[in-house]
């Protein structure tokens, strides 16, 4: 029997175990295809010898020797070629070229930030290795630096937000080992974050005249894909510039909203309510005391109160503020401080102002 003997090592499944994050080495080996082809690692000195036994089965006590051929070892270029032993001829396919593995993100949002690939959150990755020759025989993974393991049927599971590093390779079935290569990114499970701003004539959440809303939103990671809003009972719609809230009819309004990011994160929708108020508060002036008018002047005892009672309207009282004054009349008579008051009466609030004209001495 005619057999190919090698200097290197041949035992098909003795690698070397491999430290945390640093890839095992393969052995160069012979490989047996399924349809009976030979291979041999290219590059790797070969060199045939026969071996003579008494027994087609030989037992466990059968001689056997081993005769090894004049030639010198031989060192075969890739691809298919023949050894020969006297008039033997052994076909053998010399492969000398690694696999290739390509590494592919399924179905999976993603997006360029900060140089890394930023993905949803529990990615899809798929891994597929391919070899011209030998064929496949492995392909290993170390995941955020943990030691190389075979690549499992479902392919790498990745969770938790942040960075991670997934590194592999494979090996084709006469040792020749890829170099290895490594695919960085970012998970992102964070929504973004939403903001409400008014902008012109306002008091807290009651707008005026010339009035604006605007909305923006943040993202840490992946960036702002759209903000969606609704506004009263009208059609969902993609914000794109500040809302003009002269356009809404008086009284209160109730705004939905919520961003989304570039990876499909949505932000819990939220919520704001506002009121329009374009109408002027009605003010009306009365006096208590001793008055009398000559030619369109009222004149008044410094005794008298002046009263002004505001018609504002329902609701909106947080549009007014009122503040005290004191001083003198023009006849150097000293003026009490404003007593002012905001009391609810047939369906509106009234605001009065009461302001005695007398001596405070």
């Amino acid at each position: 029997m005619v057999t190919v003997c090698a200097p290197a090592q041949v035992s098909p499944a003795a690698d070397r175990p491999a430290s945390k994050s640093t890839p095992p080495v393969f052995p160069k080996r012979f490989y047996r295809g399924p349809n009976g082809q030979l291979y041999v690692p290219a590059g790797a000195p070969v060199s045939l010898g026969i071996t003579l036994s008494t027994s087609a089965g030989t037992p466990d006590n059968a001689q056997s020797t081993a005769e090894e051929s004049n030639q010198s070892s031989v060192i075969l270029k890739e691809g298919p070629t023949s050894l020969q032993f006297g008039a033997t001829r052994v076909p053998v396919i010399a492969d000398g070229t690694p696999p290739k593995t390509i590494l592919e993100v399924v179905d999976t949002i993603h997006v360029e930030h900060d140089g890394l690939r930023t993905l949803e959150p529990s990615p899809e990755l798929h891994l597929s290795a391919s070899d011209a020759l030998s064929g496949v025989a492995t392909t290993l993974i170390s995941l955020d630096g943990a030691p190389f393991v075979t690549l499992p049927t479902d392919g790498p599971a990745v969770n938790g937000e942040g960075e991670h590093s997934l590194r592999y390779f494979s090996v084709d079935h006469v040792g020749n080992a890829e170099k290895v290569q490594e695919f960085r990114f970012r998970l992102d499970s964070t929504p973004p974050r939403t903001r409400v701003d008014l902008a012109g004539p306002r008091a807290d959440t009651v707008v005026g005249a010339g009035a604006n809303l605007s909305l923006s939103a943040e993202d840490a990671d992946a960036g702002i894909e759209q903000i969606r809003y609704r506004l009263d009972e009208s059609a969902e719609r993609i914000y794109e510039k500040p809302l003009l809230l002269d356009e809404l009819p008086e009284g209160s309004h109730h705004l939905q909203f919520y961003a989304e990011d570039r990876v499909g994160n949505r932000e819990t929708p939220q919520s704001f309510t506002f009121l329009v108020d374009r109408q002027p508060p009605k003010i009306t002036l009365s006096i208590r005391g001793t008055q009398f008018s000559d030619k369109g002047v009222c004149y008044v005892s410094p005794q008298a109160e002046i009263e002004l009672a505001i018609r504002l309207p329902c609701g909106l009282a947080g549009c007014c503020g009122w503040r005290a004054h004191t001083g003198t009349d023009d006849a150097g008579h000293r003026r009490r401080p404003v007593d002012s008051q905001i009391q609810r009466r047939n369906g509106a609030l009234l605001a009065r102002i009461s302001q005695s004209l007398a001596d405070a001495v």
